[in-house]
């Protein structure tokens, strides 16, 4: 594409190549995969697949169901793609719904001199694009920024990858395209379309035909990518090549869904046993169970008197699965071995407390279900579920998490450094989550002495430290009758004004503040500055005679 400036419009001329080889639609329009609610129309002022002359103007108009973020991208004959909205001279694309759209505004297309088919597509997110700003930041350097040299190998990708972006949940978004030619218009061919059975839906090129099959149109030479869809039936897609002013007939016969359910029966010995499906209740053995969604399931199966057997099966759209179970006599005691961290944790199962003899717990329970609870001072409880079967001797670790320790530390002034057991680690006026247990905090700033204290911290949240800081500086306040400049041991610090109160900070020691006026004697004070101490200077002046 060539751009050119005249007067105040910018004409966006549009270079089209025109080849025997075509671009394919199929390789090229961009479609989600799944249906959406939001909906995209494009169109250009003279129509679908109209001819455009070099140097016409061109203009493009689009519009949305709901509010969304809008990408325009043309891609000429070559396979060269740009993006022509947003661009720099319309930068907003966010669109509100059911606004009709007009690309150019403020500046005009004009179509180029070579001739090809020309496709355009929208893309509409109800996210913002994950390139926009880098679209944006670009405009100077590329008003239309360019996609792909190639569009049959990268532009889906690239689509893709700027709408699906790692956050979740994905956008919603959707897609349309138009195209248009530049010269002399190719003769239309004529397309019928059939499919076994009859009354699907036909989508060809990015957009749904007004009726179902069979259907004989009209349509532009060259490739078109189709879709067949009737409900209850697989999508059929595919692609063909009508040649200028011929014939193509397209025949698909259309495969049924695969069913979504199954059926399961199931038999026990001893018969008359419980079954529950996903643990729910279905009946008793035997029991044909209809109607059950496709994937993984569990059933299990209860009989007074016998261990209860548990199954996990998959079951595929249209199975009948059989399963024939064998329930083995209840013996009803197991052993159960608890090992605790810490040792001293106290352990019930089942709301029944038992001892813990240095960190570990062994009890003999009935098979099933139980529930197990281990706690401790300063740490999170541990609560959960075992199965314990007849006979079994069963090995449970439970260690527990030390709750951590949480303190405050602040400062006086505020920002200072904060180390830990000598170790630096950040600032004061933060929570830090600490191992409880005994520390040395120093807290440092400059100019300031520093600052330490020792603390024990226990699980859960602890007192504030707080370091109120001692200045290694003196405060120098100074009042001029009259206005001045100031000198502070022998160097100009700053003019002062009559009548304002001035505060230095100084550091400790001996210090010269002289003070001169022109015509007037200069006046000077010696000052020993001591930390955190405050010192009035008043500058009484004298007139030179």
């Amino acid at each position: 594409m060539k751009k050119l400036i005249i007067t105040l419009f910018l004409v966006f001329a549009v270079c089209l190549v025109f080849s025997a080889n075509e671009l394919q639609p199929r390789k090229i329009i961009i479609t989600p995969e799944e249906p959406s609610t939001l909906e995209a129309q494009i169109s250009v002022n003279k129509g679908e697949g109209a001819a455009y002359q070099s140097g016409e103007a061109i203009s493009i108009s689009f519009k949305v169901n709901k509010d969304a973020y809008i990408v325009i991208y043309d891609t000429e004959a070559n396979g060269n793609t740009s993006i022509i909205f947003p661009n720099r001279y319309q930068k907003d694309n966010f669109v509100r719904a059911n606004q009709t759209v007009t690309v150019p505004q403020g500046y005009k297309f004009t179509v180029g001199g070579v001739q090809g088919k020309e496709y355009l597509q929208i893309v509409a997110s109800t996210a913002q694009f994950a390139q926009y700003n880098a679209w944006s930041q670009n405009f100077t350097a590329d008003p239309f920024p360019s996609v792909t040299a190639n569009a049959e190998k990268d532009l889906q990708v690239y689509a893709r990858k700027i709408i699906i972006t790692p956050e979740a949940p994905a956008p919603e978004w959707t897609s349309a395209s138009t195209y248009f030619y530049v010269g002399n218009k190719p003769v239309d061919g004529t397309v019928s379309f059939n499919t076994t059975p009859s009354g699907a839906a036909i989508w060809v090129d990015g957009t749904w035909l007004s009726g179902t099959t069979p259907l004989r149109t009209n349509l532009s030479e060259g490739y078109h990518y189709f879709k067949f869809s009737k409900s209850g039936y697989q999508i059929y897609e595919n692609q063909f090549y009508l040649p200028s002013g011929g014939y193509q007939q397209i025949n698909a016969s259309l495969l049924p869904l695969m069913p979504q359910y199954g059926k399961v029966t199931i038999n026990s010995q001893p018969p008359n046993a419980s079954v529950y499906l996903d643990g729910i209740f279905k009946g008793n053995t035997p029991i044909t169970l209809n109607n059950i969604s496709s994937g993984a399931h569990s059933i299990e199966v209860r009989l007074t008197g016998y261990n209860s057997e548990t199954k996990q099966f998959q079951l595929n759209p249209g199975e009948h699965k059989v399963m024939n179970i064998n329930l083995n006599p209840e013996v009803s005691i197991g052993t159960v071995n608890i090992n605790t961290y810490p040792s001293d944790a106290s352990v019930s199962i089942d709301g029944t407390y038992y001892t813990n003899n240095n960190g570990q717990v062994q009890v003999q329970l009935n098979s099933g279900v139980h529930t197990l609870s281990v706690s401790a001072a300063g740490y999170n409880t541990k609560t959960l579920q075992f199965t314990l079967n007849a006979g079994e001797f069963k090995q449970i670790n439970a260690q527990l998490e030390q709750i951590l320790a949480e303190v405050r530390i602040l400062s006086n002034p505020s920002s200072a450094q904060v180390y830990i057991n000598n170790n630096y680690v950040d600032l004061t006026g933060k929570t830090y989550t600490l191992a409880p247990g005994y520390y040395t905090v120093k807290i440092t700033k400059t100019g300031y002495q520093d600052w330490s204290t020792s603390v024990t911290l226990n699980s859960g949240q602890n007192s504030d430290i707080v370091a109120t800081l001692v200045s290694l500086k003196g405060i120098i306040r100074i009042r001029p009758t009259e206005s001045c400049a100031i000198y502070l041991d022998g160097n100009f610090v700053q003019d002062l004004n009559a009548g304002s109160v001035y505060n230095f900070e100084v550091e400790a020691g001996i210090h010269e503040f002289v003070f001169l006026k022109p015509g007037y004697y200069m006046f000077s004070e010696r000052i020993n500055v001591t930390p955190a101490a405050s010192y009035n200077i008043y500058p009484n002046f004298q007139l030179i005679n």
